[in-house]
């Protein structure tokens, strides 16, 4: 029996490295062709088209030494785009911006600052169009800013105002026996409040309305003043439903004519002054940008560190916020002769405690070297917030979230369902297992004390931490901590931040600061590419197969090979993260 499962391990180990192989020359073969996929030179009369489907960060990976990124790239860098719209202003073979369809998957704040940069490229006197055949909450937002925004004729155009939704579990834990326990730190960190109750809390609900409230003041004034209509007409409409079909659009003055996408062609080369027997040549803003390289000729440098997504175990990328990675990143720009400055952008809702304050003492570290500065994106929120407080000074965008400082811990447990199942556990231990948690037994007090004293401390932490940062009592930060989130201006009242600006006012401050009459601007940390992170795995593959049928070799006992695969420590962590994830429809 050992003789046949090796044999077979053996086989398919073989089939596994033959098939990398032919994969690897598939893509090598796949690389040659791509050699010619350089940025191919922008014609005369050439309109520029933003029109994206990606996902965007505020810093993606480079592309540039990535041959299959036009294939693989799913992730736009903002820093990309503006740049590639700011270029557009100033060149002559760009007559104007075309925006289509942009189901792109973005931040808030990180839409506004593309409306931003698109309002600023309208004071080079040249044209914005749009169009769609239909028009999401985001995409009317970004699309409103136009000169003139195009409706197809059987199109619609969604557009109701924030709602938020928050799904609760108690009923069904109580009926299956599988139930999360809770402890937190905090009267309004309700992002564990779902396994507690049945309905939203008071507190939960006023602090939503409020955000919610904040954020639409933002966006909804935009899109008000771009329409040449007052707020409180903007919403009248809505709420009456006056962009429910394509004709009160266009009645209500949402759009500014009904066409078909050849129609839309057509007005854009009379709009442009392009040749109308021509076919327009067109430009994606990102093969745009890949010809643009951002300024780097200064000797004196701002470094920008950008700290993206959850803060979690692991090395980190641009998706999540690791230890090393980030550790890395500031100790790099710290210690770089030439960085004069460094600018920390946070877009987090937090996540671990520990990690958090690993990367908050590294700051500490940095700060004693250069001037630091913070510029807060969608939300730094939680550990997000923590890792700020370094910062001599916070920036905050209009409509990034942040505060939510408090503590909370989650851990599984299928205790009632197992016994309801006929399973039951014993233990043996030499000190009455104080410590000891199992998910099929039910939480000992002592295990709970022991958690609840461990988030009172991280707490307690938490609130000194901000204490001294902000210049408050620790008495001041817990009146507006208990994980209560904050838009960014009630932020500004209440002295969580400093003030009110983007990315490029944190920048121009810490070169202020830095005295610094000219620099370029420099990125921390190094993005791997989606190539390759795609190479690493797969170098990995082999190997990971490999252990699969070797364990599986090993076994006699089916229970075992089973266990033995899908086998999952239990841990028990603390989190200071956000408990919503918000965005625009």
């Amino acid at each position: 029996m050992n003789f046949l499962r090796n044999l077979l391990a053996s086989i398919l180990g073989t089939l596994t490295s033959v098939f990398i192989l032919f994969f690897m020359s598939f893509f090598f073969l796949m690389l040659i062709g791509t050699n010619e996929s350089k940025p191919k030179p922008i014609k005369d009369n050439s309109v520029l088209e933003l029109s994206l489907s990606s996902i965007v960060q505020d810093k993606a990976p480079s592309s540039d030494s990535d041959p299959f990124s036009p294939m693989m790239n799913v992730t736009v860098g903002m820093d990309q785009l503006l740049l590639a719209i700011e270029a557009a202003k100033t060149d002559p073979k760009i007559k104007g911006i075309s925006i289509r369809n942009n189901f792109m998957s973005a931040g808030i704040s990180q839409l506004q600052r593309l409306r931003k940069a698109l309002e600023s490229f309208k004071e080079s006197g040249k044209p914005i169009m749009a169009y769609a055949d239909f028009y999401s909450q985001s995409s009317y937002y970004i699309a409103s800013v136009a000169d003139t925004v195009s409706l197809n004729s059987q199109g619609s155009l969604l557009l109701g105002g924030l709602t938020a939704e928050v799904m609760y579990y108690k009923d069904f834990q109580d009926k299956t026996g599988l139930k999360m326990e809770v402890i937190r730190q905090g009267e309004y960190k309700s992002a564990v409040e779902p396994y507690l109750f049945n309905e939203m809390s008071d507190q939960n609900r006023e602090q939503l309305g409020l955000l919610l409230g904040g954020l639409w003041d933002a966006i909804g004034s935009d899109m008000a003043s771009s329409r040449s209509m007052t707020v409180k007409q903007l919403d009248d409409i809505i709420r009456s439903l006056g962009t429910s079909n394509p004709n009160k659009a266009l009645a209500n003055g949402f759009v500014d004519v009904l066409q078909t996408k050849d129609q839309y062609d057509s007005m854009l080369k009379v709009k442009m002054n392009l040749s109308l027997p021509n076919k327009i040549k067109k430009v994606s803003v990102m093969d745009y940008a890949s010809g643009l390289k951002r300024d780097s000729s200064q000797k004196d440098k701002v470094a920008v560190v950008y700290a993206q997504g959850a803060i979690e175990p692991g090395y980190g990328s641009h998706e999540y916020i690791g230890e090393k990675m980030m550790v890395n990143a500031i100790e790099k720009a710290a210690d770089r002769s030439s960085v004069k400055a460094i600018v920390l952008r946070i877009d987090s809702p937090g996540g671990s405690s520990l990690i958090s304050e690993n990367i908050y003492q590294a700051l500490l570290k940095a700060k004693t070297k250069k001037p630091l500065v913070v510029s807060m994106g969608d939300v730094a929120a939680s550990g997000g917030y923590y890792i700020a407080l370094p910062g001599e000074k916070i920036f905050a965008t209009p409509t990034t979230i942040t505060g939510s400082i408090g503590v909370f811990g989650t851990i599984p447990n299928a205790s009632e369902l197992v016994e309801e199942i006929g399973i039951n556990t014993e233990l043996v231990s030499t000190h009455g297992a104080p410590l000891h948690y199992s998910p099929f037994s039910p939480m000992s007090d002592s295990f709970r004390t022991y958690m609840q004293e461990s988030i009172a401390f991280v707490y307690q932490s938490f609130l000194e931490r901000v204490s001294v940062s902000r210049e408050m009592s620790v008495e001041q930060v817990d009146a507006i901590a208990q994980g209560r989130v904050w838009g960014a201006y009630d932020a500004l009242k209440i002295g969580l931040i400093d003030e009110i600006g983007e990315l490029e006012d944190a920048i121009a401050y810490a070169a202020e600061v830095a005295d610094l009459d000219s620099y370029s601007v420099v990125d921390y940390p190094h993005y791997k590419s989606p190539f390759e992170l795609f190479m690493e795995d797969l170098a990995g593959l082999s190997s990971s197969i490999k252990s699969f049928y070797t364990i599986k070799a090993k076994s006699e006992d089916p229970i075992e090979l089973i266990q033995e695969f899908i086998k999952v420590p239990v841990e028990q962590h603390i989190y200071t993260e956000l408990p919503y994830h918000l965005k625009i429809d």
